[in-house]
């Protein structure tokens, strides 16, 4: 399973994260990109995109459930299944784990200085601050989210919202998808 712990693949010529590369495309981008960073040749035959959704546990009630349908219907997107995953098995399979593994891999596990930071991110932190991603490691002005919170004594509400203010200010840039 170690291909689910956010590889990082060479994409226009730097390092950077496999899942943040497919993020918010459709199947048929997906596997033509997937061909181009294999860098393999063939045809890309077209496929029906499918997702795996799922109800976070505090949102998941009926009126939240009937929205979700609803907005699938109004969108001619068909549900071939539904089901219950039970907590345990939630547990036991790492399923909230994987599925938010490289957004917790670069927000709190991962130090800043080891980050993969595609270029185009570098330029935009850069523009927005004022200083590069080099010298900002540097002079150790960045952190990670546990970093943060345990120099300032910060619990995740008192991050979250810091992070809502910065970019309600335009404050924050993103390198990628989930950075």
């Amino acid at each position: 399973m170690a291909w689910t712990k956010d590889p990082q693949v060479e994409v226009d010529g730097s390092m950077t994260s496999l899942f943040d590369t497919m993020e918010d495309i459709n199947s048929s981008e997906c596997l033509a990109k997937a061909k181009a960073i294999a860098k393999v040749d063939g045809e890309v035959t077209a496929v029906k995109n499918m997702a795996f959704v799922f109800v976070k546990p505090h949102a998941n009630n009926e009126a939240v459930q009937k929205l979700v349908k609803d907005k699938f219907a109004e969108s001619k997107i068909s549900i071939t299944k539904e089901g219950k995953i039970d907590g345990s098995v939630i547990d036991k399979k790492l399923l909230i784990d994987n599925h938010y593994y490289s957004i917790a891999n670069k927000a709190k596990l991962t130090k800043p200085k080891d980050l993969a930071v595609p270029e185009s991110g570098k330029k935009k932190f850069e523009e927005k601050f004022g200083l590069t991603w080099e010298a900002a490691i540097k002079a150790n002005m960045v952190m990670n989210a546990a970093e943060a919170a345990k120099k300032y004594n910060m619990d995740a509400e008192s991050i979250n919202a810091r992070w809502a203010k910065a970019k309600d200010k335009g404050n924050l840039i993103k390198f990628g998808g989930g950075t």
